[in-house]
């Protein structure tokens, strides 16, 4: 409700008077007492709105911190306990902060944070990387091509030239099981997954083309075009 009246506030043009409430919020209910994270989110992004930078960043990190924890924690047990680790029992609490950190570090990205929140990027990728098994291997790299842009952007470009590359294998992997399996049956089929995987290959391309060297680029250009042609699309 708080939050709420906060936001009625800022549509109106009041900032000090939101600032005011928003600010109470957390007076009356301490984040780190209560621990109601992710009802705290939409928060960041009202500081945003009304400039209070330090605030909405501080808050992030807050939210960021426990939900690392969280997923941390699981990295650890899946790692050095992998013989008597009951992950399906944990599944879905990993999946829950899992979702939960990834979100939060999109939203950042969506409010043009890039440079502030590259580290958590980095940070997340490496911790969370224990559950692409959990995933599977492909869907959990395709959730991380949000990241390559921004990477780029905060010239971490080793780090996103190599997600770029992950992502690329993963999809190339799936062409040539593709085409592999094509015959007469099934090639309405195919054709119809193949395109599907070309246009998330040419998404990818799309990404690297603004930020990496033309030599580079046309070489992953030619490596595309090999699987068009192989495909006959």
């Amino acid at each position: 409700n708080l939050h709420r009246l906060a936001e009625e506030f800022i549509s109106l043009g009041d900032y000090d008077k939101a600032n005011e409430i928003l600010d109470l919020s957390f007076e009356k209910l301490p984040i780190e007492y209560f621990g109601y994270y992710s009802l705290s989110e939409p928060y960041i992004n009202s500081y945003y709105k009304i400039e209070k930078i330090e605030k909405a960043r501080d808050l992030f990190k807050v939210i960021e911190e426990k939900y690392h924890d969280q997923i941390n924690y699981y990295s650890k047990s899946i790692l050095y306990n992998e013989n008597n680790f009951d992950l399906e029992s944990y599944a879905e609490n990993i999946f829950t902060y899992n979702e939960r950190l990834r979100g939060l570090l999109e939203n950042q990205i969506n409010l043009g944070e890039i440079e502030f929140v590259s580290d958590y990027l980095l940070k997340y990728m490496d911790t969370s990387n224990v559950f692409k098994g959990l995933y599977g291997e492909y869907d959990f790299f395709n959730y991380l091509i949000s990241f390559i842009s921004p990477l780029y952007l905060a010239e971490k470009t080793s780090e996103a030239r190599n997600l770029y590359e992950i992502n690329k294998r993963l999809i190339s992997e799936r062409l040539k099981n593709l085409i592999s399996a094509m015959d007469d049956s099934s090639a309405d089929y195919i054709n119809s997954l193949s395109k599907q995987e070309l246009g998330n290959y040419e998404e990818l391309i799309a990404i690297i083309s603004e930020h990496e060297d033309e030599e580079y680029i046309k070489s992953e250009i030619n490596e595309y075009l090999i699987y068009v042609d192989d495909l006959s699309l």
